[in-house]
């Protein structure tokens, strides 16, 4: 594993221990938080829904290595690091933080933060704050789980001043204190487990509008601290979503309300008794009603306050319009005219209204465009979506529509089609009673990386290196001084959500980037270049680095495969054009700096490792999309979208790979074999036939699997002077065992330059030549004279070739090709032989003598060329 800046803490890490440690990796802006062992159960619930997390579980038998920055916090004791131990001895640099007492330690470093605060949370995040870092709102909440967790929610006697103040610059930072409540479990006292046990026993459920109310009451004389946290405690035992109880404290009454139903606002039964809160949590002191007057009071309130949530049925558009999987594009199009459709489902006949996928207007326009009208829809149709019930609620309905962006919600009743829900019916509604969703479900939404827009500026600082942050942050000043918007596009953000290194760096801007880029290369005092077709230009600053400015754009395709047309447009549509939905997200670096736009989903489908595209007809738009559909499959091992699959064997069907060059091909496949995980993808290409137009079968096997490795290893293992292409090697492993006259063939159909077919020519008839005359048992300096005139690369394809039985290649590499004569032509000279071709082929001829051990010391090669003269 490749991490040089990593954190680790203790085994069983608690809240403390992961916030601490989380603190510290953006602190020194860390490569990862490194773990041998589970967490404690809370923890691991709460960390497992953060997306894209550094925590990386390591094996103990794993070799990490030597790293640059060793971080260890919340522990100073080497046997609580468990197999991470070693990180602390293996280390150019050991840092500690750590909040127990100086004495019981025996990790020793030059740099120690050990404060004597409430926990080790406060130490890291104290620095974070001093230096004026960025601190997220779900990085804060992080932090305030781990100083809670560790201060007994600031009660025990270790708490410091310092906590208490940390905890409240982090809460203005936005941090979510209810977390708190969720996840730090506490011991209930003697007198709590009584209430709770009454609680339970005398637990009721009111059913209002479709939603399932819990309430319950409890009494006693005393006074008794933590409502809150045992209505918590309930609602955690026995799965309810809304809770409100009653408790008799001697002569007061108090009500505790808690939500997690956006349908479901307590504050306002809360109000109602006095009280108030928030639509999530909220309270109430009653007094001058008795128990069960309160209890009575409460029923009413909740029945009155609590109005009925819109069903389906109540909005869904019936009878619906729809097509049938063997209608054809032709048929949708009529269809769509008679009735002003955008959207339709398509179902598997009309006597079988199970529905099998969604067509869209755009989709059946382009087929119309690429004279695809007799071609049946279920070509085109979105095959992954979802349905709902007649008795779903409409807020689910919203649900799919923002965060799927899924246009027409298709409404099933025992597996028949019966009505749609669109956009309009529930825009309708939202007008009628427009719902404002609880900072619960909100602040969910945004933990699990759902959110459309979100504010990523500190993935921004801890991805990009100092200089480049500052170059964005001043590009963004100047775009917005100019009236225009600049966002950072594609492959760099896809990246930066997955915790991915990457120099791909695109602005994308809304106007004209050339007018943009030839203003700003003159402010910075900078070169630029410009490409007027795709209207594009690259500024090229002082110190040789190139920052590419393009215009946010649409594209046109006038026949599949073709190169599309380029217009003007705006960001939306610009992401629309691109392939898959994690490429299809931009950061904006303007006036709303560091702001994430993800109009398709693209976080989601990284958190469902799916690769999706963005509509029905980009494959066929560009059937090249396929290729890359598998290698970015195979570079982030995510799956192929259901729909996206579909989409890949219609392209096979449809003969639609016969419309890319074979020079495209080529380039896809080079592109492919460059990755790491390269052979997984060649059996996807197999498994879809997607080399058709190249040739009939692709010649894989387990030993093509062998040879790839094995010619990794000797890659790692062998120094060249030059630089070796490992995707020409992979290529020509893959096709090593065709017949001459078959291999040709393939290099003919590829139409790759003359200059490259040659190369790759030369690695499949050179190795094999020198394969059969390595057949024999050859001394040294045959095996030298054979392989000195290879190429490195032909070099590498002939000790896979060899296989296990590659020896004389690696004693070429290791020893043979650096034996010389220790005589120098000066020396030859000196002995009577002027300047001439003779002395060249003397050098050589000592060479092979040195190689056979004929030759040992000088004396012995000056008696050889006396001899020669």
């Amino acid at each position: 594993m490749d991490y040089k800046r990593v954190v680790v803490t203790h085994v069983k890490a608690d809240f403390d221990a992961i916030a601490s440690a989380w603190a510290a990796y953006r602190l020194y802006d860390c490569d990862a938080i490194l773990t041998v062992t589970d967490f404690e159960p809370n923890v691991y619930e709460y960390v497992g829904k953060i997306p894209n997390s550094p925590i990386v579980r390591v094996k103990p038998k794993d070799n990490i290595g030597r790293t640059q920055l060793t971080i260890v916090t919340d522990c100073k004791l080497s046997k609580r690091l468990g197999a991470l131990s070693i990180l602390a001895f293996n280390t150019d640099r050991l840092i500690i933080f750590d909040h127990h007492p100086a004495f019981a330690k025996d990790l020793h470093s030059q740099e120690e933060y050990i404060q004597l605060y409430g926990a080790s949370t406060t130490i890291v995040v104290k620095r974070l704050l001093e230096e004026k870092r960025y601190i997220s709102p779900e990085d804060a909440a992080l932090y305030l789980l781990g100083i809670y967790e560790d201060t007994g929610l600031l009660t025990f006697s270790s708490t410091t001043v310092e906590d208490v103040s940390v905890v409240a610059e982090l809460i203005k930072l936005g941090g979510d204190v209810t977390v708190v409540s969720d996840f730090i479990k506490r011991e209930l006292s003697r007198t709590q487990v009584f209430i709770l046990n009454e609680l339970l026993i005398n637990m009721s459920i009111v059913q209002v509008g479709g939603i399932n109310i819990t309430y319950s009451h409890a009494s006693i004389d005393e006074y008794i601290e933590e409502l809150a946290f045992l209505t918590h405690r309930m609602m955690e035992m026995e799965g309810v979503s809304v809770l409100f109880i009653l408790v008799r404290m001697g002569g007061r009454v108090v009500l505790v309300g808690r939500s997690k139903n956006p349908a479901v606002d307590v504050s306002k039964i809360a109000a109602r008794f006095g009280g108030g809160g928030h639509p999530y949590a909220a309270s109430a002191n009653i007094k001058d009603l008795e128990l069960f007057e309160a209890l009575d009071m409460l029923k009413i309130n909740i029945r009155e306050s609590i109005r009925p949530v819109r069903s389906v049925e109540e909005i869904m558009s019936t009878p619906p319009r729809f097509l049938t999987v063997d209608d054809t594009i032709d048929d949708a199009w009529h269809l769509t005219l008679k009735h002003n459709l955008n959207h339709m489902p398509i179902v598997l006949s009309q006597h079988s209204m199970l529905v099998k996928g969604i067509i869209s207007r755009k989709d059946i326009l382009q087929g119309i465009k690429h004279k695809l009208t007799e071609e049946r829809v279920s070509t085109f149709m979105q095959t992954e979506f979802s349905t709902v019930s007649p008795n779903t609620t409409f807020r689910e309905v919203e649900d799919i529509m923002l965060s799927a962006n899924q246009k027409l919600v298709p409404v099933e009743k025992d597996g028949i089609l019966v009505g749609v829900v669109t956009r309009t019916d529930l825009l309708r509604l939202i007008h009628e009673e427009y719902i404002r969703r609880s900072n619960y479900e909100e602040g969910t939404k945004i933990r699990l990386g759902l959110s459309r827009v979100s504010n990523i500026t500190d993935r921004l600082k801890s991805g990009l290196p100092p200089h480049l942050y500052t170059q964005l942050e001043t590009i963004g000043e100047f775009v917005t001084s100019e009236g225009m918007s600049a966002y950072l596009v594609g492959g760099y953000v896809r990246d930066l959500l997955m915790g991915k290194s990457s120099s791909d760096v695109d602005i994308v801007v809304e106007g004209d980037a050339v007018e943009i880029a030839k203003r700003y290369a003159a402010k910075v005092d900078a070169r630029y270049t410009v490409h007027d077709r795709y209207k594009t230009a690259a500024v090229i600053l002082k110190d040789g680095s190139k920052i590419d400015f393009a215009s946010a754009r649409t594209e046109y395709y006038s026949t599949s495969g073709a190169a599309p047309t380029v217009e003007n447009s705006s960001l939306r549509n610009d992401l629309a054009r691109r392939d898959f939905t994690i490429n299809a997200m931009a950061v904006r670096i303007d006036n709303d700096f560091g702001q994430l736009e993800d109009y398709f989903g693209g976080q989601r489908d990284i958190l469902d490792k799916k690769i999706r595209v963005l509509h029905s007809l980009s494959i066929i738009d560009d059937p090249s999309r396929a290729f890359r559909a598998v290698r970015f499959a195979t570079r982030f091992d995510f799956k192929l979208g259901t729909h996206t699959e579909q989409l890949i064997k219609d392209a096979d069907r449809l003969k639609l790979y016969k419309r890319l060059t074979g020079q495209k091909i080529f380039t896809e496949l080079q592109n492919i074999l460059q990755e790491k995980e390269c052979i997984r993808a060649l059996w996807m290409i197999k498994k879809y036939n997607m080399l058709s137009t190249i040739t009939d079968v692709l010649p894989l096997s387990t030993k093509t699997e062998e040879d790839f490795n094995l010619l990794d290893e000797l890659l790692e293992t062998t120094h060249f002077s030059t630089s070796v292409q490992k995707r020409h090697i992979r290529f020509a492993i893959i096709f090593y065992e065709l017949q001459a006259v078959e291999f040709k063939e393939i290099l003919k159909r590829f139409n790759i330059p003359h200059s490259l077919a040659a190369r790759l020519g030369a690695l499949y008839f050179k190795s094999r030549s020198a394969y059969k005359a390595l057949k024999g048992d050859l001394s040294a300096s045959g095996i030298y004279r054979i392989l000195k005139p290879l190429t490195p690369e032909e070099q590498l394809m002939l000790a896979v070739r060899l296989g296990k039985k590659n020896v004389p290649v690696r004693k070429y590499f290791d020893e043979y090709r650096y034996i010389s004569p220790i005589l120098k032509g000066k020396d030859i000279s000196a002995m009577g032989i002027p300047p001439s071709k003779k002395i060249g082929e003397l050098l050589e001829e000592l060479r092979y003598l040195r190689l056979d051990e004929k030759l040992t010391d000088r004396a012995a090669e000056e008696a050889y060329v006396r001899s020669k003269l």
